[in-house]
């Protein structure tokens, strides 16, 4: 439940960037501060969900296939973002992840 809650809180966040125009420097921040606070959140679930979906007897294999599945899908997602920001366009880009973090 933990981990749903949190998708759900990164989605919200990521759907509200459009209006942190509206909140001037201090709600930038405390948005970056929250949106932060999420990624982090995920990275303190990953072992635990880690070892309650693949079982404890492995665990550490296949915790590193999980962080590395992490790395390498900033770094697709990186490329993925750029080439897709001159069809949708910069704050349309936003609610891609939005939608896959459901």
């Amino acid at each position: 439940t933990a981990l749903v809650s949190l998708c759900f809180i990164t989605s919200a966040l990521l759907l509200s960037y459009d209006l942190t125009m509206l909140m001037g420097q201090p709600g930038f921040f405390i948005w970056v501060c929250l949106q932060f606070g999420c990624a982090g959140g995920m990275y303190s679930l990953f072992p635990s969900g880690t070892a309650r979906i693949f079982g404890e007897k492995h665990f550490s294999a296949n915790y590193g296939l999980v962080f590395s599945a992490a790395v390498a899908a900033g770094l697709v997602g990186s490329f993925l973002a750029i080439s897709l920001q001159a069809y949708v366009g910069w704050i349309n880009l936003w609610f891609i992840p939005a939608a896959t973090s459901l």
